[in-house]
């Protein structure tokens, strides 16, 4: 309920009044609240005053606004620019948080008002506990960027290492097929029954079917292993055609004509059971890792590969990871030169074993 009274009487300690209604002889409300933002200056008795009274309980009534009779225009009340804007501004006073002393987000008055830029704020910055993501931007930014740094993860062997050997040794067979394009650098041998035929791009090993017969051809020269200063990586593809119960070497052997699990070797073996092992050794001692890969019965085919560093020997199926052997935990060659070697041997079945090898990708990583 809004009521319209004249003002009796003001208590500034107390802010509070006495009124009596407008046109009533007899209505009168005393010790009533006056509200706050009205100043001391304004309570003239005999103002007009506008009395609120919330729900029509006189306990309640406040005065909310004062203004001097005989006032041109009726109900403009008592708003002196000298009063409600003191700092002439155009704006009433309680309107703009009347004192310094109120904070907007944080900032006074005269601070919002400040609009001269400020310094970025370094929390944004790179590192920062708030730091602004151009992730998801779409266009190109205004100022130039400086290329990160390569990801070390995507170097050879990284956790996810970008796989360029793979298409490029698959490109490149014609120029670097050193097994079957210079079939004079290589040693063939045999027992028994075994032998080999050369074909394009490919050898074909085969034993025959005389007990305990080889097939056998390895690079005359060898490659010097030393893993402290060089590394290298080669791969070829494996094709099993004939039975089971053979023994199969291929890989860098110290002594082609008789493989052993100890000689100095890195090379991938297969059993008589028909499980395939990566395997090396040191010419004392030899560590082997079944690559949880075999061959029964039909036919196989492997594509094999294995890169060597100074970290360690690496085993690929393909192109799966397989078998790591380290330096500090396996037993490999080092300094030493070994031949790569192609081998077959039957068990004493007497049946005829036959396996393909498909052309020979050596790279190596520095130069011998």
């Amino acid at each position: 309920m809004i009521e319209v009274a004249i003002l009796k009487n003001f208590d500034s300690g107390t802010y509070k009044a006495g009124v009596q209604l407008a046109g009533s002889l007899t209505t009168y409300f005393d010790n009533i609240n006056v509200a706050k933002n009205i100043p001391t200056t304004a309570m003239i008795t005999g103002n007009y005053v506008i009395l609120a009274i919330p729900g029509g309980n006189p306990k309640d009534a406040c005065v909310i606004a004062t203004w001097p009779q005989g006032t041109p225009g009726g109900g403009g009340g008592d708003m002196y620019k000298s009063v409600y804007d003191t700092d002439d501004d155009a704006v009433v006073d309680a309107a703009e948080l009347a004192a310094d002393s109120l904070k907007l987000q944080g900032s006074t008055k005269a601070e919002v008002r400040d609009h001269a830029p400020n310094a970025h704020k370094t929390s944004h910055q790179d590192g920062g506990s708030d730091e602004l993501s151009v992730a998801g931007l779409a266009g190109l930014l205004a100022t130039p960027q400086t290329p990160a740094a390569h990801k070390t993860s995507h170097d050879y062997l990284g956790a996810d290492e970008f796989p360029l050997i793979r298409p490029i040794s698959q490109r490149l067979i014609p120029f670097i097929n050193k097994v079957w394009t210079d079939i004079n650098g290589f040693t063939a041998a045999h027992v028994g029954t075994g032998g080999f035929t050369i074909g394009f791009l490919y050898g074909n090993l085969y034993t025959g079917t005389t007990n305990n017969s080889r097939g056998l051809i390895y690079d005359t020269a060898g490659f010097w292993q030393a893993y402290a200063g060089y590394g290298y990586s080669w791969g070829t593809k494996l094709s099993i055609r004939q039975g089971t119960t053979q023994t199969i070497w291929i890989g860098l052997l110290n002594v082609p004509e008789t493989p052993s699990l100890t000689q100095a070797h890195v090379a991938f073996y297969l059993d008589t059971s028909g499980n395939l092992w990566a395997s090396s050794g040191n010419g004392t001692n030899g560590t082997q890792t079944d690559t949880g890969l075999d061959f029964t019965s039909g036919t196989k085919d492997w594509y094999l590969s294995i890169y060597g560093n100074a970290t360690g020997l690496y085993f690929y199926v393909n192109h799966v990871l397989k078998a790591t052997h380290l330096l500090a935990s396996s037993y490999y060659p080092n300094s030493i030169v070994c031949h790569f070697t192609m081998y077959i041997k039957n068990a004493t079945d007497g049946a005829t074993r036959q396996v393909f090898c498909y052309p020979l990708n050596m790279f190596p990583q520095f130069a011998y």
